[in-house]
């Protein structure tokens, strides 16, 4: 709906009197021709308007979905996971590349020189070493290591891709509530906007009415006050909305400061088989085979290792023995544990500690999920019982109200008592409202919780 203030052409009218007395000589005040001309270009200007009316601009709406979707795509933290799986498949290529045969070259030139009897004992130096040897080394009863070893990278894989599993449950669950709460803040601004129009409809007719001496001046004024007040309060609303709308976005990694309208919450209850079947639960499990794989790495150090190795090329003492010192050499190495000072014991010791650390934060959360979740079942069934119950009051609170306004239009109640009920329709509707809203909290905890 376009308005159009027609008090710039009382003004311009103003101006060509004014200035259409003001004549010096035969010559008429410049003034006057410049208004007839402004008035003339505002009157095609507005017509235009009127013709041609500008297109209202509607905010862009989005979905739960949209945000989850780009908060999965741009946290940091989901990539760093990602990057750490693939690692693994490095660790698990460089543990086969250990196991393979190891093949060097070697070389030295040492000539110590003896002056005058002067030098290093040639007993012990021989007179010197040249030696250019290619050599290989393979270790021996690398079954078990190799299976132990990958074991340990595939559980630590297990672990990271657990991790990521519930940091993106994690993500999820924070979007998820950023979005309710945005989500109730446009809610409170359709519904204060209406109260607006409202208002804004019966001052108009209560003017009328305060003309013709139904009500007093001072009860128009205490009417405006409301008015006004639930103007400044829909406006604050809207500063609350920007406000967890970019909180929103920061969560969800989205640079865009646009604002939005949101849809309404897509949020229903998971139908999942049983709590502990999830990767919060998962996680004991990994632990404990990682606590039992570190046991077997332990007696993989009290192993007997056997390694054998070869060489070949050239290894002299004397430079003119060169040509004859050419030759190869094979050879086994035999290490076998004896005695540690009880090390072995200790760590088993530790890892014991570990194992009772895992079982009592497994204990203790599954007691903490089972609690939860009977009290968010139990909060739900009551708050949908409120629910009900407000939503029956409505009714009769939007009766009540819609006949305080016929009496109002008649002048049969006292503004003070029509504010008051309008007071009390709006106290009940936020209620509604924010029970509405708790139920979506309460079903996305309780999804948080059971997944």
């Amino acid at each position: 709906m376009i308005t159009i203030d027609y008090g710039i052409f009382e003004y311009l009218d103003f101006i060509i009197i004014r200035s259409s007395r003001l004549k010096t000589g035969s010559l008429i005040n410049p003034f006057s021709h410049l208004a007839n001309k402004l008035r003339i270009g505002l009157s095609w200007a507005i017509l235009f308007i009127c013709i041609f009316p500008p297109t209202p601009t509607s905010a862009q709406t989005a979905t739960l979905d949209n945000y989850l979707e780009q908060g999965m795509q741009r946290s940091p933290l989901l990539k760093d996971y990602n990057n750490q799986l693939l690692a693994f498949d490095v660790d698990s290529a460089k543990i086969r590349a250990a196991l393979k045969p190891l093949i060097s070259v070697n070389s030295a030139i040492i000539y110590p020189p003896v002056i005058n009897g002067y030098g290093y004992d040639q007993g012990v130096t021989n007179g010197g070493t040249y030696a250019a040897l290619a050599g290989i080394n393979q270790p021996l009863l690398t079954k078990r290591f190799k299976e132990t070893q990958f074991a340990f990278i595939g559980l630590q894989k297990q672990s990271v891709a657990n991790l990521y599993k519930i940091s993106e449950h994690d993500l999820r669950k924070n979007i998820a509530d950023q979005y309710i709460t945005a989500y109730q803040d446009a809610q409170q601004i359709r519904f204060s906007e209406q109260v607006d129009s409202l208002l804004h409809q019966e001052m108009d007719l209560l003017k009328a009415q305060s003309d013709a001496g139904i009500y007093k001046l001072s009860d128009l004024l205490a009417f405006s006050i409301e008015m006004h007040t639930n103007e400044i309060e829909t406006e604050q609303q809207k500063q609350q909305y920007r406000d967890d709308v970019f909180a929103l976005n920061f969560i969800s990694g989205i640079s865009d400061t646009a604002l939005v309208q949101l849809e309404v919450p897509s949020i229903q209850y998971h139908l999942a088989g049983s709590v502990f079947n999830s990767p919060v639960f998962l996680k004991f499990t990994i632990d404990s085979l990682t606590i039992a794989n570190g046991r077997r790495i332990v007696d993989l150090n009290y192993r007997t290792k056997l390694n054998a190795f070869a060489d070949a090329g050239l290894n002299a003492a004397l430079p003119q023995n060169i040509p004859k010192n050419f030759g190869f050499s094979v050879g086994m190495s035999l290490s076998v544990p004896i005695y540690d000072g009880h090390l072995r014991q200790l760590e088993y010791k530790k890892l014991g500690y570990a194992e009772q650390t895992r079982k009592n934060y497994h204990d203790f959360l599954s007691d903490q999920v089972k609690i939860r979740t009977q009290q968010l079942e139990a909060e739900k069934k009551a708050n949908d019982i409120l629910l009900q119950r407000l939503k029956d009051e409505e009714v009769d609170m939007e009766s009540l109200l819609e006949m305080n306004k016929r009496q109002l239009n008649t002048g049969s109640i006292s503004i003070t008592d029509y504010i008051v009920n309008l007071r009390k329709y709006i106290d009940m509707q936020n209620k509604i409202k924010t029970a509405q809203v708790k139920s979506y909290t309460l079903i996305n905890e309780y999804n948080y919780l059971v997944w």
